[in-house]
């Protein structure tokens, strides 16, 4: 392919790029001549016959420009032998080549193809895929904490590969939103999707599609400044040609993607640095200085080499262009004249783009809460700590509730003839009042009368050493055994009574513990429940340091001590010696 440029797609820009190789797929450009149509049949030929393998024809198609005649259209085909009966179609059903046109869209390697406005109609690929990923998990009974894992590590990754080309339409966002939304809640949400796409700040630590979206285009725009690929050296080529690519122009007729990349440059070199190798880097405009860039106002030209003289700073250079402050912050930085330069990211220790950091940045962080920091930990039940964090919302479908929603319906509580409400419930009866005193008194809280949730959790918090700590956990405990009896109380007439509920939240502790998912230091203040509930805690072992001393090797023997080390790419240690010297 390399040896016939002639085949090579019009790309108005010096890298000619004649096929695209995957794993079992092959993309070939060419000009549409008729000797660019015999170099191609020639070179699948002489694949064929040195691989052993057999070109699909029947698979195999043309995607012709709709400029040209139909008359030319036949013959391209009947040249290459693919079959014109077996048309390729898109995921509509629809013929690529519809009389003397050419319909597009049509979807390759999961991606859209098309041209022109971008259409709703482009995703219902994506969507139909997300649909049916759900409807494989209907016939099973998933708990919220199920729900939420299954939306967190598979339902959004589902969008995140069209968002790496293709910015979606709202109203498609929208309908996913809404997809994810009833997964979760059912047919009745309890709140908008977008209150949800928030970490722990108030959310259920779901990503939004913007965000995805933005962190995407940070990621591309730093591959395209990496420069290693065969995308970014085409990118780079087309659309920056001799200028710098943080000053490139954009222009209408330019690629989306182009576009849309270009929207996030800004924000993504503020987070890059370069590691100056032979000093390729541009001098003003590229960031090489811990300060960021030196004068992003000029015109780019100069490259960090001009400063060197015998691959060293050259002073006298700098002085001519740079204040006093700025020489001696260059003549500071290291110059490995051995490498290239390389592009490294400043929000991770290794240097490595790292997409997590991406969308941090990329999204609008929210007023951190101590309540919603507290609730989540490895060592709570999502479904739990789910519950308490729709207490915290006050998104718990209480009678109380349903009547400020327009409900018609009596109210009475489980235990008393009181209308039932939350604080009511879960603090203020009698069972409830006593059931918090009993266990603020067994584990050390302060034993101040709770009326809500916000409350209770800030009590039991506020006496706890450390996230995930034993009296961070039990308030939600304490939270989901009432949630649970009033329900099989209400439902079913099962007993709601103080020693039910006491044995319930003791019970859920102890299997805790059992379950080994708490740690000696979230018993810390508290040992002696552990000890009275008979709950196996292990303490973490202290390595104590031991003094062993070096013996010489018998006579006519020798003896090698190794030690293993590693920094920066260089590892190992060993000594050898007889029972006299050293050897090596």
């Amino acid at each position: 392919m390399m040896e016939h440029p002639s085949l090579s797609y019009y790309t108005k820009c010096n890298n000619k790029i004649p096929c695209l190789a995957f794993a079992d797929d092959c993309l070939i450009f060419y000009n549409g001549t008729k000797s660019s149509l015999s170099k191609i049949t020639q070179l699948l030929d002489h694949y064929q016959a040195a691989s052993g393998q057999v070109l699909n024809k029947a698979k195999s198609t043309c995607i012709l420009s709709s400029k040209l005649t139909p008359n030319r259209r036949k013959k391209i085909q009947l040249y290459t032998c693919f079959n014109p009966d077996n048309l390729p179609f898109n995921y509509l059903g629809i013929p690529i080549y519809k009389g003397k046109k050419q319909v597009i869209p049509f979807n390759y390697l999961g991606i859209p193809i098309y041209k022109g406005k971008k259409q709703v109609i482009l995703f219902d690929a994506l969507l139909d895929r997300i649909k049916k990923t759900i409807s494989s998990w209907e016939h099973r009974f998933l708990s919220y904490g199920g729900k939420i894992v299954l939306i967190q590590a598979v339902l959004s990754s589902l969008p995140l590969y069209y968002l790496q080309v293709l910015k979606m339409p709202e109203q498609i966002k929208t309908r996913i939103g809404i997809i994810f939304n009833k997964f979760l809640w059912g047919d009745r949400p309890g709140c908008s999707w977008k209150k949800l796409c928030s970490p722990f700040e108030g959310g259920l630590n779901f990503r939004s599609l913007d965000d995805l979206y933005a962190a995407s285009m940070m990621k591309a725009w730093y591959r395209m400044r990496e420069g290693n690929s065969i995308w970014s050296k085409f990118m780079l080529s087309k659309y920056c040609r001799i200028r710098h690519p943080s000053v490139a122009k954009v222009r209408p007729h330019q690629s989306k993607l182009w576009k849309n990349i270009t929207k996030f440059r800004e924000i993504t070199d503020k987070h890059i640095i370069w590691s100056l190798g032979k000093g390729n880097c541009d001098l003003w405009l590229e960031s090489w200085l811990p300060s960021g860039p030196l004068n992003t106002s000029v015109k780019s030209g100069v490259m960090v080499h001009h400063m060197l003289t015998d691959n060293k700073w050259d002073p006298n250079k700098l002085q001519l262009v740079l204040s006093q402050q700025q020489v001696k912050e260059v003549l500071t930085i290291p110059i490995h004249k051995d490498s290239q330069d390389t592009i490294l990211w400043k929000l991770t220790n290794n240097g490595n783009f790292d997409f997590k950091s991406a969308w941090q940045i990329a999204r609008t962080p929210k007023s951190k809460s101590t309540l919603f920091n507290v609730i989540w930990h490895s060592s709570i039940p999502k479904k739990k700590s789910f519950l308490t964090w729709r207490h915290i919302h006050n998104w718990i479908p209480m009678e109380s509730i349903q009547q400020q929603r327009g409900t018609s319906l009596a109210s009475k509580c489980v235990c008393c003839s009181e209308t039932e409400s939350i604080d009511h419930v879960f603090f203020k009866n009698t069972i409830a009042y006593n059931i918090w005193r009993l266990f603020a008194e067994i584990f050390g809280a302060s034993n101040e009368e709770i009326h809500n949730t916000h409350q209770a959790i800030k009590v039991w918090s506020l006496s706890s050493p450390s996230k995930g700590h034993i009296r961070h956990i039990v308030p939600i405990i304490i939270l989901w055994v009432f949630w649970e009896a009033r329900n099989k109380k209400k439902h079913t007439g099962r007993d709601y009574s103080f020693q039910l509920i006491r044995k319930r939240i003791q019970n859920f502790i102890l299997n805790l513990g059992r379950a080994e998912l708490m740690q000696y230091k979230h018993w810390k203040g508290n040992l002696y429940v552990a000890v009275s509930l008979s709950i196996p805690i292990l303490q973490k072992r202290k390595n104590k340091p031991q003094i062993l001393l070096w013996t010489r090797p018998p006579l006519g023997q020798f003896k090698l001590n190794v030690d293993g080390a590693f920094k920066e790419g260089h590892a190992g240690a060993r000594a050898g010696r007889d029972h006299e010297r050293p050897q090596w």
